[in-house]
């Protein structure tokens, strides 16, 4: 669990952008542009978590098929 919600429902950046086939500084912009909400890991403050349903949105968003 992180931070009380199911790990399931969230994905680290990494993942993310792997999911969405663009590189970490891609999604870092991506994050940024779109004001997408992440979540720091509290012992590791590097580790940023995404919500899955922003990420596949995101995805939608970026191609609309």
């Amino acid at each position: 669990m992180i931070g009380g919600m199911a790990k399931d429902e969230y994905i680290t950046v990494k993942e993310a952008a792997e999911r969405l086939g663009v590189t970490r500084f891609v999604m870092s912009r991506a994050i940024r542009d779109e004001g997408l909400r992440v979540l720091e890991q509290p012992l590791d403050k590097r580790v940023k978590w995404l919500r899955v349903a922003d990420v596949d949105a995101l995805k939608k968003l970026r191609d609309p098929k």
